[in-house]
C-alpha cells in the first residue's frame, strides 16, 4: 500500500512538471506527505531524486491532489521544518508555507507567554517571540523600575504586557495576613480579607491600583513614544477574588470552621469592586483587556457555584477567563486535579477565551518549565474548551524556539474570531442589581497609611525582580494536597525535569497526566 502511495505521488508530481516545463523537463519526485522522516532544515525540500522548490510543491499539491485518509484528518508534518508543511484536510494533503508570525496577543490564534525574570531580562532573545509577557503586581504604592524594564521589553520586541494583579492580597500582606492555605495562621485572607477590602478599598487599595495604571500609562508617552490610548495589555484582576465574598466564606465555614471576620462581601458587591478597579485602569490605559480569575474551587460544592458566582459581574467588561496559581492540567478536561472545575465548562460559563498558566512552586518558587503545554495534541485538546493562551511561569531558554515549531501545528478555528478578527461574545450571564449603597470610591485620594512602601519578604519587591508569591487555587492545606498528591496520579504536577529538546514537538502521543504530575526537578534553564 505504501509502494503504491509513493508511486502516486512520484506520477502527480512528474505530470505537474511536465505540464509546466515542457516534455524535457527533468522528473522530480514529491515526497510522501504521510512521512515524517522526509522532513528538512534547508531551503528546499528533499525527495526522492533531488530537490523541489517549495512554492512549486504547494502549486503541485493543489493541481494533482495527493489523497490521504479519513483516520489521517487533520494530521500535520513538515516539509522543511519551521518553514512549511503538508496537513491532511478534507481527504489531500495540502502543502503550505509557514506565515509569519503576528507579534503580541493575539485571540484569533494561541498565544505562549512567560514571566518576566530578572535573570532573563537583559537578552531579548529570551522573549522575542512570545506573544506576551507577564508580571504580578501589587506589594507597592507606586509602579516600579521592574514592571518599567517588562514594558518596555514588551515594546521593544512586539509582545504584549499582562499584570497579575494581586492588589488585595499583597496588601493585606501588608498588614499581616497570610494566605488561605497557610496552615496554623491567625490571620488569613479568608478571615480577615473582606474587612480589610471595606477598611481600605477606596483610600489605598484602589489607589495602587490607579498608581500601577498611571505609571505605566506616563511611561509608554513619555519614555517609549507610544501611544497609551491604543496600547494593548492585560489585566487579570485579582487571583481568587472569590474568598473574600459571602458565599466563600461560608463554603470555608463548612470546609473547616474558619469565617471571614464581619462576614464575608456580599457577592453583588464583589462585582461592584470589579467593576470600579476595571474603570481605574481603563481611566488610563482604555485599551486594556480585562481578564476574570478562575477559582477552580468555586464549584466542589454547588455544581451551579459558578453561574451564580460570575452572574455578580458585568462580563461585559471582561475579556477573558484565567487561571492564576497551582498546577493548570495541559493533559485534563480538568482545570485542577483535586477540583471539579473543567476548562469547557468555564469557557461555557464566562462565554470567554481562556488564558492559562502552567503553574508555580510554593511561594511562587520554580518547578521547571512544564513540557504537557508543549505538546502538541494537548494544546489542541484544550483550544477545543477554550484555551487561547498559555503563561509559563518557568520558561525554558528556548521556549520562544519552541512556540516557533508548535504554532504551525495549531489551526486556530476559534467561534468568536470573523475572519481573523476577534468579536467579544455577548455575555452569558446577567450581572445582578447593585446594592443600594454602592461603594463608590475616589482613586485619587491617597493611602491612609501614607503611601509608603511596605515591603514582604515574600511578595516580588521592589526592583528585585523576585516573584510574587502565588494565591491557593483550593481550601485545601498543604499537608493535605501534598497527601493527594502522592496518592493521585492525576495530582498538580511539582516540576519536570527538562532538558533541551533535540527535535520540535511532535503530534504523535500526548504527554500524559502521569508525567504532569511528576517529581520535583532541576528547571530546563
Amino acid at each position: 500500500m505504501k509502494g503504491k502511495f509513493i508511486a502516486f505521488v512520484l506520477t502527480a508530481a512528474v505530470a505537474w512538471f511536465a505540464g509546466c516545463s515542457g516534455d524535457d523537463a527533468e522528473p522530480v519526485a514529491v515526497q510522501n506527505p504521510a512521512d515524517t522522516s522526509t522532513a528538512t532544515s534547508g531551503n528546499q525540500a528533499s525527495t526522492g531524486v533531488g530537490t523541489l522548490d517549495i512554492d512549486s510543491l504547494i502549486a503541485a499539491s493543489k493541481e494533482n491532489p495527493i489523497p490521504c485518509s479519513p483516520e489521517e484528518e487533520g494530521a500535520f508534518n513538515w516539509i522543511e521544518t519551521g518553514t512549511s508543511f503538508y496537513r491532511c484536510e478534507s481527504l489531500v494533503w495540502n502543502a503550505y508555507k509557514v506565515e509569519p508570525h503576528k507579534r503580541g496577543f493575539d485571540p484569533c490564534q494561541f498565544n505562549f507567554g512567560a514571566a518576566w525574570d530578572t535573570q532573563k531580562e537583559r537578552d531579548s532573545t529570551n522573549y522575542a517571540g512570545l506573544d506576551y509577557i507577564a508580571v504580578w503586581l501589587g506589594d507597592n504604592d507606586f509602579y516600579n523600575g521592574f514592571e518599567e524594564r517588562m514594558v518596555k521589553m514588551c515594546v521593544n520586541i512586539h509582545a504584549t504586557p499582562m499584570v497579575y494583579a494581586y492588589v488585595i492580597a499583597e496588601f493585606g500582606k501588608d498588614h499581616g495576613l497570610s494566605d488561605c492555605d497557610v496552615k496554623d495562621s491567625e490571620k488569613t485572607h479568608c478571615t480577615h480579607g473582606a474587612q480589610l477590602i471595606r477598611d481600605f478599598f477606596a483610600d489605598s487599595i484602589l489607589y495602587r491600583y490607579k498608581a500601577y495604571a498611571e505609571g505605566m500609562r506616563e511611561q509608554l508617552i513619555y519614555r517609549l513614544d507610544v501611544d497609551a490610548d491604543t496600547f494593548s495589555t492585560i489585566w487579570l484582576i485579582e487571583p481568587d477574588f472569590y474568598q473574600y465574598s459571602e458565599t466563600a466564606s461560608k463554603q470555608k465555614e463548612l470546609y473547616d470552621g474558619a469565617v471571614q471576620e464581619g462576614g464575608g462581601i456580599p457577592d453583588a458587591e464583589m462585582g461592584v469592586y470589579f467593576k470600579q478597579i476595571v474603570e481605574t485602569i481603563r481611566t488610563y490605559l482604555p485599551a486594556a483587556k480585562i481578564v476574570i480569575d478562575i477559582s477552580p474551587w468555586i464549584a466542589d460544592k454547588d455544581a451551579d457555584g459558578f453561574v451564580k458566582w460570575y452572574s455578580n459581574f458585568d462580563m461585559n467588561l471582561v475579556q477573558f477567563a484565567g487561571t492564576s496559581g497551582g498546577t493548570s492540567l495541559a493533559i485534563n478536561t480538568k482545570i485542577v486535579s483535586s477540583n471539579k472545575a473543567t476548562w469547557a465548562g468555564i469557557h461555557e460559563v464566562t462565554g470567554r477565551p481562556i488564558l492559562a498558566d502552567a503553574g508555580y512552586g510554593a511561594g511562587g518558587g520554580s518547578t521547571g518549565h512544564k513540557a504537557p503545554w508543549d505538546n502538541v495534541l494537548n494544546l489542541k485538546a484544550r483550544m477545543a474548551e477554550g484555551v487561547v493562551g498559555i503563561m509559563q511561569m518557568n520558561a525554558a531558554n528556548d521556549y520562544p524556539m519552541r512556540a516557533d515549531t508548535i504554532r504551525p501545528q495549531l489551526k486556530a478555528e476559534f467561534p468568536w474570531c470573523v475572519d481573523g478578527v476577534y468579536v467579544q461574545p455577548q455575555s452569558p450571564t446577567t450581572p445582578a442589581v447593585e446594592p443600594t449603597e454602592t461603594p463608590v470610591v475616589d482613586p485619587s485620594v491617597t493611602p491612609t497609611d501614607g503611601g509608603t512602601e511596605t515591603v514582604n519578604p515574600d511578595a516580588d519587591v521592589a526592583d528585585s525582580g523576585v516573584v510574587a508569591p502565588v494565591p491557593s487555587e483550593s481550601p485545601v492545606d498543604s499537608t493535605e494536597a501534598s497527601a493527594e498528591s502522592a496518592g493521585d496520579s492525576s495530582a498538580p504536577d511539582a516540576g519536570v525535569n527538562m532538558t533541551d529538546v533535540a527535535a520540535p514537538p511532535t503530534e504523535t502521543t500526548p504527554v500524559t497526566e502521569a508525567a504532569e504530575s511528576g517529581t520535583a526537578g532541576e528547571p530546563a534553564e
